[in-house]
């Protein structure tokens, strides 16, 4: 019995050593690896070749020497397949990645039920098609998967469903398209957790559709790069989007500018989060829907040289206030309650001379602005300098700033329907020139320190009228001077 055992272990052992196979040439025919040659050790480099597929089957373990990838100009499809290190003690990084596509070749990868640990990358995308269900990214050094479309003509198409991804070091997703090709994603049902810096990071002009997916203990869940030549990235949000025990819960406006195109900022139930402020160029649009949240970090400002539609609903206000404001969108910083929104704490919304004059800010709250550290030394909660018949500035609220609203020069915006209280100053400030158009407007019952008019000390350009103006709960209201005006020899002021 013994003996038959012993021979019985002995054929079992010898059968473990065959059952092995070493890959170091490339795929140059369609192949399949199946569960009687598994595993299959790749120790070197190795391509599969346009036109070839291979094919993984349930249970087949692939296994990478140490900086060892794959690259797929071919077909890869793998069901229930385990990509991992050759190395007896590995850790994440031991071996490279799967690399899909060329610059001049696309790749075709169909993941289902499988797993990728220990690579530096998960994925690396290039150009092509890939489609990652039921499957896990664990352990990687740096992206669970990168897809990246740098290069004029190329063309990705990824799909992400029910994939986890745990402990990736830098990110569990990175988009980017910063050349003329193009870059489309979709990630549903994805759980991220354990990122270094992002659950989901962009680059350039991709698109990214965030379905019912969860991303927890990252530095940001989501964030996004904007100052590329191509344009800005395009994410919209659906179903339930879950942001938790993250250092930030929001999403990381990563840039201060534009460099052209346009931008629509959807509503993913969290703040965005404006870290160096945020300059619309001209000929550009910021699109804002309605019900979100932006808040911005000390000395930073939304500064309009192009056009801001941020039209929101009288149901779901649009709210720009400082990143240490807590009463909205949560704790976005999670300092707890070591820091508290204050007036100044943040610059405001200025429309630049230059600006489109058929900007909208309709049913927004504006609020903690007038930090002018590095501007004009008057600014509202809404600035507009110089712009003519324009912006249109509607059924909102500016409160506990230094100023609620600031036109300045000859600005002649349309104002109504406003609400602005508990300012450090004046509701209002403006230059003798300007020339808003008011109607139904109102001082809150919170205290401004003058519910009046302000009037910019300056010199007058040429002639002005200073007019009779009424708001809905002031008849005639009272104008205060903010500063020395100066009417020079030759000019005439009208009261």
């Amino acid at each position: 019995m013994k003996k038959t055992l012993l021979a019985f272990l002995t054929i079992s052992l010898c059968y473990i050593a065959i059952a092995q196979t070493t890959v170091n040439t490339d795929i140059s025919s369609s192949t399949t690896w199946n569960l009687a040659g598994s595993p299959y050790t790749i120790t070197n480099n190795i391509d599969v070749d346009p036109g070839a597929t291979l094919t993984i089957q349930e249970d087949v373990i692939v296994q990478f020497n140490s900086a060892v990838k794959m690259t797929v100009l071919g077909t890869l499809e793998a069901d229930g397949a385990t990509f991992t290190s050759a190395s007896g003690t590995p850790s994440a990084g031991a071996w490279n990645t799967i690399e899909v596509g060329s610059t001049t070749t696309p790749g075709t990868v169909t993941l289902n039920n499988s797993q990728i640990i220990y690579a530096i990358s998960g994925l690396d995308i290039r150009n092509g098609n890939i489609t990652a269900s039921n499957t896990d990214f664990t352990s990687i050094s740096t992206n669970g998967i990168r897809a990246s479309s740098s290069s004029a003509g190329t063309a990705v198409d990824l799909t992400v469903s029910n994939a986890d991804f745990n402990a990736v070091g830098n990110y569990g997703l990175f988009i980017e398209n910063t050349s003329t090709g193009t870059m489309t994603a979709s990630a549903t049902d994805v759980t991220i957790n354990t990122a270094q810096f992002y659950g989901a990071f962009l680059r350039g002009n991709p698109t990214l559709t965030l379905t019912n997916s969860s991303i927890s203990n990252t530095q940001y869940p989501v964030g996004m790069d904007t100052d590329y030549s191509v344009g800005a990235p395009d994410v919209t949000y659906s179903g339930t989007t879950s942001f938790t025990n993250n250092e930030f819960n929001g999403v990381r406006v990563n840039d201060s500018r534009m460099v052209t195109g346009d931008l629509q900022l959807r509503n993913p139930g969290y703040p965005y989060l404006m870290i160096f402020g945020f300059t619309v160029p001209e000929s550009s649009t910021l699109s804002i829907d309605p019900g979100n949240i932006l808040k911005f970090q000390t000395n930073s400002a939304l500064i309009i040289e192009g056009k801001l539609l941020a039209d929101g609903d009288l149901n779901e206000a649009i709210y720009f206030t400082s990143l240490k404001d807590d009463n909205v969108g949560g704790d976005s910083n999670n300092d707890g309650c070591t820091t508290a929104p204050a007036p100044r704490d943040w610059t405001g919304i200025f429309f630049d001379p230059d600006s489109d004059p058929t900007s909208i800010l309709d049913s927004a709250v504006v609020r903690y602005t007038g930090n002018f550290s590095s501007g004009l030394s008057t600014r509202g909660a809404v600035t507009v300098d110089n712009v003519a018949n324009g912006p249109s500035i509607t059924n909102s609220s500016f409160t506990s700033s230094q100023y609620g609203a600031v036109f300045l020069g000859t600005a002649s915006p349309t104002f109504s329907n406003n609400t602005l209280g508990s300012n450090e100053q004046t509701p209002i400030a403006m230059s003798i020139e300007a020339n808003p158009t008011f109607t139904n407007n109102a001082f809150s019952t919170s205290d401004n320190r003058f519910d009046a008019i302000g009037l910019i000390g300056a010199n007058v350009v040429g002639d002005g009228t200073l007019t009779k103006r009424n708001f809905t709960d002031i008849d005639n209201v009272t104008y205060v001077m903010l500063g020395d005006i100066t009417i020079p020899e030759g000019n005439t002021l009208t009261i």
